[in-house]
């Protein structure tokens, strides 16, 4: 790609590291000739916080996203101790990998894009009656009526979060494809499947108690019984600075 010229720093305001080391970062950009923009205009978008504060800045998701976490940080390329020396390989010779996100709407409603993933979960320790169909195109559809505490649409950057610990696949972050898990499934009904990034998924969630959706661990609705959720592949991947 072509050099970073304009970049935005969105540091984590409930970190007292994350804002400090904002104001290094800034420092440091300018005397990379790297010239901090507005955020209609900035080519980088450098997040400091960690990995939820990576996945709550999704007005940058237009943008290159560098993020700069803790030790404890997976989908972050730096830590608060090494991110100079990577920052300053990334401008030297800037390469990006796209990751798939996640598009989806609730009765109708479009939600925000998902990087890491989109659960549907009781709340109460009820088990959950779920209708899925996957349409994957040329007159494929297939359909699945099982029984569970819920079901989780992992994209591959969220493969080895949520979803794995419910027994799914660790995907390679540049696959293209995203994942179906369900959360403790009846007698193991529904195994976790990988689906092509051309499939259009719906779910139907009968409950007769409280449900939620989580997105990406942040945003939280409730969910009806008789909701329906829609989870496609967005067409606009986000783009992460290669190290």
């Amino acid at each position: 790609m072509t050099d970073i010229k304009t970049a935005i720093v969105a540091a984590n305001p409930k970190k007292s590291w994350s804002r400090k080391l904002g104001v290094q970062v800034i420092s440091f950009l300018k005397q990379k000739k790297v010239k901090i923009a507005v955020v209609a205009s900035a080519q980088l978008a450098i997040c400091i916080g960690g990995d939820g504060t990576l996945l709550f800045n999704k007005r940058h998701y237009g943008k290159v996203l560098f993020g700069i976490g803790s030790s404890h940080s997976y989908i972050c390329q730096a830590t608060k101790n090494n991110w100079k020396s990577r920052l300053a390989k990334f401008l030297k010779n800037p390469k990006t990998s796209q990751r798939l996100v996640l598009s989806s709407s609730l009765n109708g409603k479009k939600l925000p894009a998902a990087l890491n993933d989109i659960a549907i979960k009781t709340s109460c320790h009820r088990i959950l009656s779920l209708l899925l169909g996957c349409n994957f195109g040329k007159g494929k559809t297939k359909r699945t009526n099982f029984l569970a505490d819920g079901v989780v649409f992992s994209t591959p950057t969220g493969s080895s979060a949520y979803a794995y610990s419910c027994g799914g696949m660790d995907m390679k972050a540049d696959s293209k494809a995203f994942q179906i898990v369900a959360i403790a499934p009846y007698r193991r009904a529904f195994q976790p499947s990988i689906v092509p990034s051309a499939a259009k998924c719906t779910l139907k969630v009968s409950s007769q108690c409280a449900t939620e959706l989580v997105l990406d661990g942040q945003l939280v609705l409730a969910v009806k019984n008789g909701s329906i959720l829609r989870v496609w592949a967005s067409k606009k991947p986000v783009l992460f600075a290669e190290i």
